[in-house]
């Protein structure tokens, strides 16, 4: 059961890892501004968004197999979609469809995963599927960028349907529905509102948010840089990618362990604080190995936050209903990766590439530090449950 939800979360991501290198360039080609391909990234997430909170609370009542497997069969045709765009504003309705497609995916896999977790393991567990889920992102990004330089991008966009091929079949075939919603108790019919509700959730999902939005922001204009600056090649920026993501993936489960046993919060803040500092930095790189040893350190930071991130909101949300829960993290996420390169282009276009990355930065930290104040202070609405050793008491 684990083994097939890990392989195909690790098939689908080889996927839309593989783009990641070389979408900013091709939009380029199709006469992108640098707003545009912010817009381009942006509809990916935009899309997303809207359609998570409706999915995950469907798997909820419904089933969560039937929804991964539609979100990968959606994937293959969708994929395809990029080599007929001939303009920005047709690539940026491939990237809405696509979305559409994989607001059924990953947050549903994250609540499935959650569901057979152990009780105090949450940490472990869910680390190792975030290993599944960035190995697979990681691995991309290199081979796309080394398909790209042999074949070019058309030939990046078949790879990406016949991977998301060989994981609809693999989900299809190997993958059970576990049948929980019909075992489960009626859930609030307010979930979603009793959730955010709670200060320490919703103050989790703002650093959430601010994350990706400096994601967003690297994704979409690390290559431009890398291209602008020292001219490196698709495979190069592929392995800037991936070595980044590479760092989060090998290192989620060690530092999921780790957060079961030590104070989880510490690691969210330190993490955090450490991975928008390093933004700061971006301008100040010269070289394609400095570069590259600038993105293992931001996988290295990622990596100790992010297993608590999730642990934290899994054990405070499971009464909601994990669908819901992981659908409303995600939603954090995606608007910030849809708000982060449309923020990035028109920074970008005022300031610079690499300027840019500063505000990111600076303002990352403010965050991070928001986060510290709020989780020192009780909250009698929503408190922690008491499986969680952290728990503040009142």
């Amino acid at each position: 059961m684990v083994v097939s939800l890990f392989f195909a979360t690790f098939s689908s991501m080889v996927g839309i890892g593989i783009i990641a290198p070389i979408l900013p360039l091709y939009a380029e080609t199709l006469g992108a501004t640098k707003l545009w391909i912010g817009i381009i990234f942006s509809g990916f997430s935009f899309s997303k968004l809207v359609f998570m909170p409706l999915m995950g609370r469907l798997s909820d009542l419904k089933g969560r197999k039937a929804f991964i497997a539609t979100g990968l069969l959606i994937y293959i045709p969708i994929s395809l979609g990029y080599i007929i765009a001939d303009s920005p504003f047709y690539l940026t309705l491939v990237r809405i469809g696509q979305g559409f497609a994989a607001a059924m995916i990953v947050p549903i896999a994250q609540a499935y995963m959650g569901e057979i977790t152990p009780h105090g393991k949450e940490g472990k567990y869910m680390g190792a599927f975030m290993m599944a889920l960035y190995g697979g992102f990681a691995f991309g990004p290199l081979m796309g960028g080394h398909i790209n330089d042999r074949w070019g991008y058309d030939a990046d966009f078949y790879a990406l349907s016949t991977l998301s091929l060989l994981a609809f079949l693999f989900v299809l075939i190997f993958l059970p529905e576990l049948q929980l919603h019909k075992k489960r108790e009626a859930l609030p019919a307010r979930a979603y509102r009793s959730m955010i509700k709670s200060r320490w959730i919703n103050t989790l999902l703002l650093l959430r948010f601010m994350n990706a939005l400096c994601t967003g922001a690297i994704v979409a204009f690390l290559p431009l840089y890398g291209k602008q600056q020292m001219d490196l090649t698709a495979s190069q920026i592929g392995l800037i990618l991936s070595a980044n993501i590479l760092f989060v993936s090998i290192l989620q489960g060690p530092f999921g362990w780790i957060s079961d046993r030590v104070n989880r919060k510490a690691m969210v803040i330190t993490g955090e604080a450490i991975f928008f500092g390093l933004l700061c930095f971006i301008s100040s790189t010269q070289t394609f190995i400095q570069l590259m040893i600038l993105s293992m350190f931001f996988g290295i930071a990622v990596a100790f936050s992010a297993p608590s991130m999730t642990a934290i909101m899994v054990i405070e949300t499971k009464r909601f209903g994990l669908g819901s829960a992981m659908s409303l993290y995600n939603v954090a996420l995606n608007l910030g990766t849809m708000c982060g390169p449309l923020l990035a282009g028109v920074l970008a276009d005022w300031v610079g590439i690499g300027p840019m990355y500063k505000y990111f930065g600076m303002a990352g930290i403010l965050f991070a530090l928001y986060f510290a104040l709020v989780y020192k202070l009780p909250d009698r609405r929503e408190p922690f449950t008491p499986r969680d050793p952290d728990t503040p008491t009142e």
